[in-house]
This record gives C-alpha cells, structure tokens and sequence, in this order.
C-alpha cells in the first residue's frame, strides 16, 4: 500500500496540464540499489524513464548509471539541486550496442540536458560506451543541450552522439540563461546525423569542443555558431557537410597539423573563422563563402605563429562587405584551380598578421576585384596574384614572386622580398622602405608623390621607372634598375640623393629640386641627362660612368659638391636655355663632353678656379665662346685649342680666384693700355 501510495502521489505531482496537454512525468535516480539503468527500484516512480517521462538527478550517489545493451529513452536529462550538483559518467555496453534516445516529443523547445539550481560541486556529465541519440519525434520543437555555466557534457572517445534517425533535427547547444559563464559540449568520440538536413547550433555562450573520431561524418549535418557561440576544432578529418558561422559566432581550428575537409565554410555578417594555436599549420579543405549582406564583415582570426591554409575557393559576398585578417598568425590562399577565388567586397583588410597569397595562374587571391589593405604590423606576402587594388597603410609587402595585377598606394611601409606591381605604385605620404634583397618590379613606375624613399641596403633595387615629387628629402642607397626606365626629379625645394648603384637604362630628368649622386653612388647606364630646371648635384668622382650619356642644360644646374676632386665625362652637350655649371669654392674638377650640340643657350660657369677646374670638348663642331659666361660676363670666355686633347673652355684672363675677380684688372688693363697709346701718338704729332 506505501509502494502505491507513493505512485500515486509521484503521478499526481507531475502530471501538469498545459493548453490540454500531459507534460512528462518526473523519474529521479537515486541508484538506491544498484548502478544498472533498467532496476526500477534504482528510480523514484519504481521504473526506469519511459518515452512519456523525464530522467532528474539531484543528489550524488555510489552508483552511476549503467546502461546494459539495447535502447533506452526519455524526454529529457534534468540535473537540479539546491546544493552540490551531482556528476555521473553514463556507461554502456557499447556505442553498437547500447543506444539512450532523448525525445523531448513536446511540439516545443525541451533541454535534453539542463542543468538548474546547484550552488557547489561539478555538473560535468560523460557519456561512455553508447550511442546518445538525439531526436524529437514530433519536429516541431527544439531539443537543447544545456550543460550549465562554466561545465560540460562529455561523449567519450568510445562513445557517438547521433542528431536525427529518420527526420532532419535541430539542436542547440547553448549555456544556461541567463548566462553568467560558458557551456561547453566535448565530442571526443564520433559525431554525425543520420538524415540530410540536420543542425547543430552553437549559441549563447555554449562552446562546442570536437575532438572527433574515426567514423565522424557531416554529410547530413550542418554546424553552425552564432550570438557567442564557440566552435572548437581539435581533430581533423574527411567530414563533409557545411560549417556556418553567423553574427556573433567563431569556429576555431583548435589544433594544429590537422586537415578539415568539409564540403563549405560559410561565414555570415560579423561571423569569424579563427585559430587558438600558438605554433603549426592547420588546414580548412572545404570551400569558404562570405556573407552576401550589404555591409558584412566576414573575418580570419589566425593567432600567434599558426598558420592556417585554405585550399579551396572563396566565393559570393557583396559589394559593401568587408573581409578581415585578424591575429598575428599566417592565412595561406592557395586555391587555384577553376575560376579560383571569385568573391565581391569593398575591401579585404589585414589587419594583423600575414596573409599569403599562393595561387596559381591568371585568377586573383582576394577576389577579382577587391582592393587589399595592409595595416601598420600586418603582411601581405606569397607567389600567387592580386587583381585589386593594393594599399599599404604602414605595414610590409614581402613577396616571394607575387603580382599585384592593379595599383599600389603606400602611405608609409616596407617592400621586402621580391614582386611586381603592374598598375602604378604610389607612395602618398610616410617613409616606404625596400628591404635588403628585396626588389620591387614597378612595371607601371613608382611615383614618389609625398613622404620619403628609403632603402636598407645597397641590395635593395627598384626595378622601374621612378618620378619623384614629394616636397620631402630622401636618400636611397639602393638600386633603381630596368631596361629603358628612367628617373624623373620634379620637386621644387626637395633633394633626392643616390648613393647607390643605379643601373636603369632611360634617361635621367630633373625638372625641379636637385637630384644628388653623392657618396659611392652613381649612374652606370642612363642613356640622357636632362636638366630642364632645379640642379644636379655631382658629389663623387664617377657619379655617372658611362661615356655616352648626352646631357641637355634647359634653365638648369650642373653642381659639382664642395670639395670634390673628380673627372667626369659625358656625350654631347646641348644648350636649350640659360644654365648654370659651377665648380664650387673648393675642390679640383675635371668635366668632359664629346661634343657641343646646336643650342640657343648659354652656359654660365661659376666658381671655376684656373689650373684647377678644366671644361673640355673633344670636337669644336658648333663650339662657339660666346655660348659661355664666366660670372655672369658676357664676351668672358673663350675657346683653348689642345690639339689632341680636344678643345678647352676658359676664362678670358685666368686667374687663381673666380672668373668675376679676374674680370675686372682685365677692364682696367684695357683702358690703361689704351690711354697709353694715345698719349704716345699725341705725343709724335
């Protein structure tokens, strides 16, 4: 009568009615007996939970539950206490052997696993040894995992956890709410669905941690985080499937050296794709699509060294959404076969880190058309290609054979490494360095608009043609090269020093500010020298080396450096306008051309000393004195014959200071000779 009566009483206190409908009974372990599932005894309506009620653990006991072989059900697992909350291992006979099916069939959202009340003590729950199969036969609800703030439910590595039998299920895994910690699910045993459609969904600070085993497979399955969800990938493996990750949601490839084939990444509005190694690489071999909502951030959170590679395509996204390289670790793209990565967005933004573009073929890393931004500490480097517009904001560009098949704007950073630019390269503002070794093939040119240029090394080259019209000075000490490039100088008030070895082969311009070659520096093959305006600065004895350089004066000026003692020959000299050479105050300058070109101009000579600046001229075809002023005189020059040694241009009283001192006893020798012979005729008549 006591047994009955405590039934009786049990069936009243849980059976609730709701808009007409019987909610489960209520069946508490107490593993008063024994630790076997099945004794009735062990559970407090005296049988174990049916498919009509659902299973509560409230207090520890000796005896976990042990599930024996066949199937078990219940609605739901309920962990309540007001004090210590219990933590069971739930063993069975086998994952083949054992199944325990929760099915809330509710026609409304039910916690499989819920963890409620408690004040102390562990809630983790581990499930061992059996099949934990998922599904609510009525579908029109939800089953959520719960596992409590700050615990776990664990599936053992020799146990599987299966979403879905025969209909497509949706499961939730999120923490308690409202959440004051995380709630964590461990897969370390096998994961998969069992009908096509299924979802497990990571929300609310739930974090989903797999360490999967052989025999895991998301065909069926999709996964996805969002709202503070966390996905943890531990293991790799061939799963397919998709992986979505929406606003507020992070999968992490947890672990490195592992491969993760999925069938799709898809990243929503403010989803990320992340890492939490420190060291390794990991691989995602699925194809990624970005979120196609205006205005989308889709971001890669790569962490410390590690370096995560995508193997496959990057697709879809929109016109205003936003791609993001985050963590100072590596994002490697390597995908290239078919159209390779086809996707749109406003900007593809490395903000941290290094991304390596290492695609093959005509097709572009970061999308056809998608400008890159490389921010202050952040790289950009690999072999593969770029078709949209570059920006380096302060960080590096360190190619190893990589294209950026559109323009690049530098508004300060580095260039190490070797690459090509086929658009034009830009530097607006900031100092852009080339590192050593490093070569910067500007197939479109370089122009030089704001800022500085600098080099680290006399290895560092710059393989194209270079126009320079920042108002700031710059001293490059490496190499400008290239087959018919040139240099322009076109800065009023600026200097640009070389001092380096500069082999580029077109002509060298300056129109504006003062192009020095100083130091070891000089110009080994430039085709043409054209001072159209501002000056050129000679500062060392072989500042330009080869013989049939041409060099055209157009209201410019030839300087040779304080001090300096050199010998210098070109080509032919054309005058176009009033120009000026000057030997400096000090210094033993030899200058030499081949011949003097037809011109209008005149050529101005200043601090020349005699015996010790020389201008000669191997031909006196078109050479005409009157083409030459010492000082600013005019009638002040004239034309040496050496015979052998060519044609010399000097002044017409030589002296040992400059030309304009020598000058004046000239004039007054000549009026003192002339008085003389008049006062002597004068004198006969």
């Amino acid at each position: 009568m006591k047994t009955l009566a405590k039934t009786t009483l049990a069936l009243v206190a849980c059976f609730v009615l709701t808009s007409g409908v019987v909610q489960a009974l209520t069946d508490t372990w107490s593993g008063a007996t024994s630790s076997d599932w099945s004794t009735g005894s062990n559970w407090s309506l005296g049988y174990a939970p049916t498919s009509a009620d659902m299973a509560r653990f409230m207090w520890s006991t000796a005896n976990a539950p042990t599930l024996g072989a066949g199937s078990f059900i219940t609605t739901k697992m309920y962990f309540f206490s007001s004090g210590t909350l219990p933590s069971y291992n739930f063993t069975g006979a086998g994952s083949a052997n054992t199944t325990l099916k929760i099915d809330p069939n509710s026609g409304s959202t039910v916690n499989f696993i819920e963890n409620a009340g408690g004040t102390t003590g562990g809630t983790n729950q581990t499930f061992s040894n059996l099949t934990l199969l998922l599904e609510d036969s009525n579908l029109t609800g939800q089953t959520k995992i719960q596992p409590g703030d700050g615990k776990t439910v664990t599936i053992a590595s020799n146990a599987t956890l299966q979403i879905g039998s025969t209909t497509a299920q949706t499961v939730i895994l999120e923490a308690n709410s409202p959440q004051t910690g995380s709630g964590a699910l461990n897969i370390n045993g096998v994961l998969k669905a069992g009908v096509t459609g299924s979802l497990l969904s990571v929300e609310q600070s739930g974090v989903l941690n797999l360490n999967l085993a052989a025999g895991s497979d998301f065909t069926n399955l999709q996964l996805s985080s969002k709202s503070g969800g966390v996905i943890n990938f531990l293991a790799g493996g061939a799963l397919g499937g998709s992986v979505a990750i929406y606003a507020g949601g992070v999968a992490n490839v947890a672990a490195s050296g592992i491969t993760l084939n999925t069938t799709e990444w898809s990243i929503g509005s403010g989803g990320k794709i992340g890492t939490t190694y420190a060291n390794g690489t990991s691989t995602l071999g699925g194809y990624v699509t970005i979120s196609n909502v205006a205005g989308a951030t889709n971001t890669f959170d790569v962490a410390s060294d590690g370096i995560l590679v995508l193997t496959n395509r990057v697709q879809l996204g929109s016109a205003t959404a936003i791609v993001e390289k985050t963590g100072t670790g590596t994002l490697n793209l390597t995908y290239s076969a078919g159209a390779g990565n086809s996707f749109t967005a406003s900007a593809f933004n490395v903000n941290a880190g290094t991304l390596l573009v290492n695609n093959t073929g005509s097709t572009s890393a970061t999308g056809a058309t998608v400008p890159v931004n490389v921010a202050s500490g952040a790289t950009l480097g690999g072999a593969g290609r770029i078709t949209g517009n570059t920006t380096l904001n302060g960080g590096t560009i360190n190619f190893s054979g990589g294209t950026i098949a559109a323009n690049l704007g530098v508004n300060g950073g580095n260039w190490n490494g070797n690459g090509t630019v086929t658009g034009l390269t830009t530097s607006n503002n900031g100092t852009f360095s080339i590192g050593t070794g490093a070569n910067l093939i500007a197939s479109g040119n370089l122009t030089v608009a704001g800022g500085t240029i600098t080099a680290a090394a006399s290895t560092s080259k710059i393989t194209g043609s270079v126009n320079y019209t920042s108002s700031a000075n710059s001293t490059f000490i490496g190499e400008i090269a290239g087959a018919g490039k040139t240099l322009t100088m076109n800065a009023t008030g600026a200097t640009l020093t070389l001092s380096g070895t500069n082999s580029y082969t077109g002509s060298t311009t300056v129109t504006a500010g003062t192009l020095a070659i100083t130091g070891s520096g000089n110009l080994t093959a430039t085709s043409a020298v054209v001072v159209n305006g501002g000056s050129l600065l000679i500062g060392n004895t072989n500042a330009i080396t080869t013989n049939a350089t041409a060099v055209t004066m157009n209201s410019g000026n030839l300087i040779f450096a304080a001090g300096l003692s050199s010998n210098q020959t070109f080509g032919a000299l054309t005058m176009s306008s009033y120009s000026t050479l000057d030997f400096a105050t000090t210094g033993s300058n030899i200058l030499k051309f081949t011949g003097f070109a037809s011109g209008s101009g005149i050529l101005n000579i200043l601090n020349w000393t005699a015996g010790s600046d020389h201008l000669y001229f191997a031909s006196n075809t078109n050479l005409n004195a009157s083409s030459f002023t010492f000082g600013g005189v005019a009638n002040s020059a004239f034309v040496s014959e050496l015979g052998a040694n060519g044609y010399e241009i000097t002044a017409a009283v030589p002296e040992s200071g400059t030309i304009l001192a020598g000058v004046l006893p000239l004039v007054s020798l000549a009026f003192a000779q002339r008085r003389r012979l008049k006062t002597m005729l004068n004198g006969r008549s």
